[in-house]
């Protein structure tokens, strides 16, 4: 059976009064049909996505994924002619990828939230779709099949969904949206694998500081960040996690809190739901270094305040944090000064500052550490009872963001 082409100059509504079932043959022939056509302005251009908007509900309505051979042309087409300045050619984008599970398109959507160029309303429309649609949209009928099955108990931190640690990713929790991104902070050198994670202004010593044993090497340290400003104009960043990578190969898929300790034995202590293990932060800094390489390349404590955290010359350690222009604002990664092995520290800042923080341990299938985080609380637990706003006419800041 042939099938009339596309006519940019026929009536949209000859397609809106197609009925919600289509026999599969007809229906390809229609996108078919839509991907040879070339439109040659912007009135044909967006009656051709109006069309491709009812011929994607028809789809929709077979209650069957679209052959991916098609799909894979169709996808081809969008990118192609795709305005991504036109909100009103990207409204109609969005709803498309929901109706037929474009994943590709799908991926250049999220890729335009840490644009800088396109309008102020399209990234507002990209911003909902996101929160809408999630990470995938490879099958329109997930939330369908969900709903047909039993549900299962949510995972509890820090196995939960809205763990985002090493993430680039959009999420929305109680009307607050975060928008994550990754800072690479440089290699980190862990020649005895006794990892220490703690304020390193506040509470770092030479010798005797608590640790988790880790593989040795020299592994990568990485920020989640987290905007957190309203309209997610990267105005306001806060550090979400800083995580250490062992083996990148591998998938973490469970994870546990690690107890710091002076000898790297956890104690085994049974810690009761809503305890965590976790180290003191004061002065809005944490850390990750080795502690070997503190007593190797460190000299008197006595001297580290004037000599190195606060001192004149470009290897102060408050004004390498402080330059933008070094890894990120709030991010430094030290060589230590006595070191004859090269060895160093990653700083960063806390989150929203002082408080007192979990180390997470980040493990593949087979059991084995790949991973190791600190969870600065930027993201939230939304079973928490205790994220409740503070009753203050002057603030909206719910409770974890004071200290």
């Amino acid at each position: 059976m042939k099938y009339p082409k596309i006519n940019p100059m026929r009536n949209i509504e000859k397609y809106i009064e197609l009925p919600d079932r289509v026999e599969k043959e007809e229906l390809y022939g229609y996108f078919d049909e839509l991907i040879c056509f070339v439109p040659k302005d912007d009135e044909e251009l967006q009656l051709a996505f109006d069309i491709l908007c009812e011929l994607a509900d028809r789809q929709w309505h077979s209650y069957e994924q679209m052959d991916i051979v098609l799909r894979d042309r169709l996808e081809l087409w969008i990118l192609e002619y795709w305005d991504q300045n036109s909100l009103e050619l990207t409204e109609s984008v969005t709803g498309i990828i929901g109706h037929l599970g474009l994943e590709k398109v799908y991926d250049v959507v999220k890729s335009l939230l840490y644009s800088n160029t396109i309008p102020d309303v399209v990234r507002a429309e990209i911003i909902d779709t996101v929160l809408e649609f999630g990470e995938y949209v490879s099958n329109p009928y997930e939330d369908m099949e969900k709903l047909s099955k039993k549900k299962e108990e949510n995972m509890k931190w820090p196995n939960n969904a809205e763990w985002s640690a090493l993430t680039e990713r959009l999420i929305g929790l109680d009307g607050q949206k975060y928008l994550l991104s990754k800072v690479l902070c440089g290699m980190l050198k862990l020649p005895s694998g006794k990892l220490v994670c703690c304020d390193p202004f506040a509470a770092m010593s030479k010798t005797e500081n608590s640790f988790v044993q880790v593989p040795t090497g020299e592994f990568e340290a990485i920020v989640t960040l987290a905007d957190v400003s309203l309209e997610l104009d990267r105005s306001h960043y806060r550090e979400a996690y800083a995580s250490i990578i062992f083996d990148e190969s591998k998938k973490e898929v469970s994870r546990k809190i690690l107890e710091l300790t002076v000898d790297g034995k956890p104690g085994g202590e049974q810690l009761q739901d809503g305890e965590y293990y976790g180290f003191g932060v004061d002065a809005g800094t944490a850390c990750f270094v080795d502690a070997e390489s503190l007593i190797e390349g460190m000299p008197d404590e006595d001297t580290w305040f004037d000599e190195l955290f606060d001192c004149a010359g470009e290897k102060c350690w408050f004004e390498l944090m402080d330059d933008p222009n070094y890894i990120h604002d709030g991010i430094a990664n030290i060589e230590l000064p006595l070191t004859k092995e090269k060895n160093n520290l990653v700083l960063f800042h806390s989150g929203w500052g002082d408080g007192i923080y979990p180390v997470i341990g980040g493990y593949d299938t087979s059991g084995n550490l790949i991973a190791v985080h600190i969870d600065f609380f930027v993201i939230p637990d939304p079973s928490l009872e205790e994220e409740e706003l503070i009753n203050d006419k002057d603030c909206n800041k719910p409770w974890w963001k004071f200290w």
